[in-house]
């Protein structure tokens, strides 16, 4: 049964009926995947295990497949990377670079990056 139209409620009351409205479970899990962007490619780059990776962010109430959290991975890199968005160490603030190569969740520095990283954070230490 389709719910009758209601005209006869004011303007103000309509827009708030609009406003009221919540976004998709998909849509609420990309911007949840967003806010924790950052902190996914830093574990990456540690190469923690992806699927450690999933289960904390699990625990954290984003509940994705391995192949959703590639999708979702690779579309948040090519969207940063097309604003010129860069991935920053927490401790140092230096620039984290990901490999050029697009293998999902194998992304790594390379070792003189890492040891250029490592030494940085341990002076930011100091």
């Amino acid at each position: 049964m389709l719910a009758r139209p209601n005209h006869d409620l004011p303007l103000n009351e309509q827009i708030a009926s609009i406003d009221a409205l919540g976004a998709s479970a998909q849509q609420q899990k990309r911007e949840r995947f967003v806010d924790l962007y950052e902190a996914v490619e830093r574990a990456l780059l540690r190469k923690t295990p992806v699927k450690e990776l999933l289960a904390q962010l699990r625990q954290l109430g984003l509940n994705l497949s391995i192949s959703t959290f590639n999708k979702m991975l690779e579309a948040e890199r090519t969207e940063r990377e097309a604003h010129g968005e860069i991935v920053h160490c927490k401790h140092c603030d230096s620039e984290l670079h990901l490999s050029s190569q697009r293998s999902g969740h194998r992304e790594s520095p390379s070792a003189g990056d890492q040891n250029d990283r490592d030494e940085a954070e341990l002076d930011a230490l100091k």
